[in-house]
C-alpha cells in the first residue's frame, strides 16, 4: 500500500454498494432474448471497454448487422427492455456487506460520492430508494466517464486527485482512477476481474482499517 492523506472517498455502485452485478448481467439477456445473438457475445462486448447500458445494447445489436434503422429501433426497445428489467430489480437487491454501517462511519469523517456507469438520473433514484442521498455529497454517472466525473468531483473539493480514494470493483475502474491521478482499492464482489496479487479489500467494512493504516504510513 502507497502512503497517502485521504480528503474525499469515492464508490463505485454496482458490485461495491449494492450486489447488483449479476442481476444487470442477467438483464442483457433478458432485453436481448428475442435475438440471435449469444451470451458469449453480450460477455465479449461488456468486456470490450466501460460504457453505459446504451452502448453495450448498442455493440452487441451491431453484431447481428441490420440495416440503420432497424438497429436503432432495436437497440432503442433493448435500452428500455433492460432499464425497465434493472428499475423493478434493483430496489430489492440486497445490499453489500456492511456498506450503510461504513457509508454512515465514514460520511462523519469525509465527503463521499458515488461514481457509476448507470445513467445519472437512474443512478440518484437507486441511491435515494436506499436512504443514502444524505450521506453523499454527489451521485454522478452517465454522460460523463469515471474519469471526468473524478476530476470534477476533485475541482469541486479544491483538493488534488492525489487525496481522492476510488472504491471500484472492477480493472475499469482502478484504470480511472489512475488516468484521473487518484488513489484505487479494489473490493471483492461476484464480478471482479483483478489480477490474483492485486490489493482487495474482502469487503467494505474493512474499509475504514485500510485509510487509517494508509494515513499512518504518511
Amino acid at each position: 500500500m502507497s502512503a497517502f492523506s485521504v480528503a474525499c472517498v469515492v464508490f463505485d455502485f454496482d458490485g461495491v454498494l449494492v450486489q447488483s452485478n449479476a442481476i444487470k448481467r442477467a438483464a442483457y439477456d433478458y432485453a436481448l432474448r428475442a435475438l440471435p445473438v449469444s451470451s458469449a457475445t453480450i460477455d465479449r462486448c461488456l468486456a470490450g471497454g466501460p460504457g453505459d447500458r446504451a452502448d453495450i445494447i448498442d455493440a452487441i445489436v451491431r453484431t447481428l448487422k441490420l440495416p440503420g434503422a432497424e438497429h436503432a429501433t432495436i437497440v432503442a426497445r433493448s435500452v428500455q427492455a433492460y432499464s425497465e428489467r434493472c428499475d423493478a430489480l434493483l430496489p430489492q437487491c440486497a445490499e453489500t456487506d456492511h456498506a450503510s454501517e461504513t457509508l454512515a462511519q465514514l460520511a462523519a469523517r469525509y465527503p463521499l460520492y458515488v461514481n457509476s456507469a448507470t445513467p445519472e438520473e437512474t443512478l440518484r433514484s437507486y441511491v435515494d430508494q436506499r436512504g443514502w442521498t444524505a450521506l453523499f455529497r454527489g451521485v454522478y454517472g452517465r454522460p460523463r466517464t469515471k474519469v471526468e466525473i473524478l476530476a470534477r468531483i476533485a475541482s469541486a473539493e479544491r483538493i488534488d486527485p492525489g487525496r481522492i480514494l476510488f472504491v471500484g470493483d472492477r480493472l475499469s475502474d482502478r484504470d480511472a482512477a489512475r488516468a484521473a491521478g487518484c488513489h484505487f482499492v479494489g473490493v471483492q464482489s461476484a464480478g471482479a476481474d483483478f489480477e490474483q496479487d492485486a490489493e482487495l479489500l474482502d469487503s467494505l467494512r474493512d474499509l475504514s482499517r485500510y485509510i487509517a493504516r494508509a494515513a499512518v504510513q504518511c
